[in-house]
């Protein structure tokens, strides 16, 4: 065969290193594909752990009570193996929300159920997105939830000025009721400390808006709205007013009236006469100080307190009892009391007609 000349030889020369650079290409595309292969299988790598791990309840407030039913959970996680120095309890939690609650929260128990899964779970560890709920629970993935407020009982008081500018002869009442007469606050344990105490009860006090009483002569219901100290929190019953019932009236007092006529007779007065040593007595009577004056001894009108019987001959204690004539003018009657009559008793002889009239 014969040699190649040297126009050939320099013609095969560059043949050769384009095939050399592409052998390189190749080698260089392989050794890539194979790390990546390689890294792939690294990072598919996992392995699973079971857990138990805790519920807990957002948002966080130290004003409400909080029961979790159960308070943990197991769980099956699937993780990469370079995590696995950080799968523990303490990096996991699933969560529950209870903001829908807080609205309608009171001194009861509301409650909540949900089911922990994805939505709930809670990774505290770099590459949470790498690690995978597997299984959750045991018989039941589901959580109860019971929250209310954590409340304390106030006193309401109402909060009355000018009472020494009533006009003369007036009063207020006591006591001022008010509705409700007791709310349940809530508050940071900080601000609860700085409330006003009720001096007779040591709860804590929640004041009215001040009402003015001065010139009123007459009383009424009245709705004001609750002094509310800042970070306190009214949550039952669910309210910021209070009614308060002023009761104004005259001063009572008591007055005596003298020289009343006793003016007594038998149940069968055309057989039988009474007889008694006493021919007046005194009444007390109870009532507004404009209206007692015009009580008159012929207001009033003085009875028997009648024995079982009245027998010829003998002779009875027999008590007094006043009463309003019904001539006496109505107010009077429905405004002033008798409280009193002074004898309460008499000695009473009863004689025959006969024998009265010879005498």
């Amino acid at each position: 065969m014969p040699e190649p000349t040297k126009s050939q030889k320099k013609r095969s020369h560059p043949h050769k290193t384009s095939r050399w650079r592409e052998n390189i290409n190749v080698i260089a595309v392989s050794l890539g594909i194979a790390i990546a292969v390689w890294l792939f299988a690294k990072l598919s790598e996992s392995e699973e752990a079971g857990l138990t791990i805790p519920v807990v309840v957002t948002p966080d407030d130290p004003r409400i009570d909080i029961r979790v039913l159960p308070a943990q959970m197991p769980v099956v996680l699937r993780y990469p193996k370079e995590l696995r120095n950080y799968i523990t309890s303490e990096n996991f939690y699933f969560s529950v929300d209870i903001s829908d609650l807080r609205d309608q929260l009171g001194l009861d128990w509301l409650s909540k159920t949900e089911p922990m899964n994805e939505k709930n779970f809670v990774a505290k560890v770099r590459g949470a997105r790498r690690v995978s709920l597997v299984k959750v629970g045991g018989p039941s993935n589901t959580v109860r939830v019971e929250a209310r407020w954590k409340a304390y009982p106030a006193v309401v008081a109402p909060d009355i000025v000018g009472v020494d500018q009533l006009p003369p002869g007036y009063q207020l009442v006591p006591p001022v009721r008010v509705e409700p007469a007791e709310v349940w606050v809530t508050a940071k344990p900080e601000i609860l400390i700085s409330v006003q105490r009720d001096t007779e009860t040591s709860k804590m006090k929640i004041l009215t808006t001040r009402i003015d009483v001065a010139g009123r002569t007459q009383g009424g219901l009245v709705t004001v709205p609750l002094r509310i100290p800042p970070g306190v929190e009214v949550v039952h019953p669910k309210t910021t007013t209070a009614e308060v019932s002023l009761e104004i009236q005259e001063i009572q007092t008591v007055r005596e009236i003298r020289g009343i006529k006793i003016n007594l007779t038998a149940v069968a007065p055309e057989s039988l006469s009474v007889e008694y040593e006493e021919k007046e007595a005194t009444v007390t009577i109870f009532g507004p100080q404009s209206l007692l004056p015009k009580v008159t001894p012929e207001m009033i009108e003085l009875a028997f307190v009648r024995p079982a019987e009245e027998v010829p001959g003998t002779t009875r204690e027999v008590g007094l009892e006043a009463h309003f004539a019904a001539t006496a003018p109505e107010d009077l009657r429905s405004k002033v009391t008798i409280r009193s009559v002074n004898p309460k008793s008499i000695k009473v002889r009863y004689v025959p007609k006969q024998q009265a009239s010879t005498r």
